[in-house]
């Protein structure tokens, strides 16, 4: 299921795949950082293969969340916009909100994307 995501991020917003899923990560940390650790959770368990890009806060997607998240901006997700752009940054929001309300169940996605507007 992940991999859809990662295509259809890749596919409308014209960025890499290795973007796509390091926005992704970079998202579901913010998410941790905030509060917000039982939706992360159950995004996690709901959409296989989403926990695995957020690393927890070790590997190569934690360490590019320390690296760009946060990064005296005011937003959780300064580095995620400095990165693909603020004009993406909104797109990334609704399509990955929109995306897990289709594959799980709407109420999931709306959670998420409160939570999201929340860190913006």
């Amino acid at each position: 299921m992940i991999d859809q995501l990662v295509k259809m991020l890749t596919a409308k917003l014209g960025i890499p795949e290795s973007l796509a899923k390091q926005a992704l990560g970079m998202v579901m940390n913010a998410l941790k950082k905030d509060g917000e650790g039982d939706l992360v959770t159950e995004l996690g368990q709901r959409i296989p293969g989403l926990a695995e890009l957020s690393g927890g806060g070790g590997g190569l997607m934690g360490a590019a969340a320390s690296m760009f998240g946060g990064g005296g901006g005011s937003s959780a997700l300064s580095g995620l916009t400095s990165m693909i752009g603020t004009d993406k940054m909104g797109e990334v929001s609704n399509l990955v909100s929109g995306f897990v309300g289709e594959q799980t169940d709407a109420d999931l996605g709306e959670r998420l994307q409160a939570a999201l507007a929340r860190l913006a």
